[in-house]
């Protein structure tokens, strides 16, 4: 079975999450992680999303976002009337109480957290009603396999997260081990490119910045 044609994934346009300052502030926030909405900045971002993604690759044959709120608000920007697919398979990871409680609540009710975090890595680590790297990485396995055998020779467009597109790229690029390069601060709206022959995806464009689109860069 031959990968989809074309597959554009673009990071959520700003949201309330984007706006916090501080884990603490997040975690007291009146709402969850996944419902934080889309500000009016966001909506400026999308419609201008629209328009670079619109001009460069028309109309696409599916539509995808996760779970969350600002994932599924930024697809209806970009790509309005059409009814996306949720996936959790897309969801962001999942860092478990360090994104529900304060730090202070975490190592007060987990008081060996740190050490076990430090002994373990990031990308293994498991914080208590949370998920590892690894459980990431299969989740983004699982769904390029869902890609390849329900969209092939298509366009596909996904709307994503920040930390979801870097274990991607990790995937595609097949780097070996356990780092996950997450040092680079990806835009929101962003746009990652992905172009399929054959059997094969390959990764043309990794988080350009909608307003600078059209240059390559892995």
């Amino acid at each position: 079975m031959n990968q989809p044609a074309l597959v554009v994934l673009v990071r959520h346009m700003e949201s309330v999450g984007n706006t916090i300052k501080s884990g603490d502030e997040r975690a007291t926030h009146e709402l969850p992680i996944h419902a934080f909405p889309i500000t009016e900045r966001g909506k400026t971002q999308g419609a201008a999303v629209h328009k670079v993604v619109s001009s460069y690759y028309g109309k696409f044959d599916h539509h995808f976002c996760s779970t969350y709120l600002r994932t599924r608000q930024s697809l209806a920007l970009v790509a309005p009337d059409v009814d996306p697919t949720e996936d959790a398979r897309l969801d962001e990871w999942d860092k478990g109480v360090w994104y529900q409680m304060t730090e202070a609540e975490v190592l007060r009710r987990y008081s060996n957290e740190d050490r076990v975090q430090d002994k373990t890595g990031t990308y293994h680590y498991h914080a208590p009603g949370g998920e590892t790297g690894t459980d990431v990485e299969c989740r983004i396995r699982s769904f390029l396999n869902h890609l390849q055998l329900n969209c092939s020779g298509e366009k596909v467009l996904i709307s994503c997260h920040g930390r979801w597109l870097f274990f991607l790229q990790k995937i595609l690029l097949n780097h070996q081990g356990t780092t996950v390069t997450m040092d680079t601060y990806l835009e929101n709206g962003s746009i990652t490119v992905l172009l399929g022959k054959g059997r094969t995806l390959t990764l043309e464009q990794f988080a350009i910045p909608y307003n600078n689109f059209g240059n390559t860069s892995i």
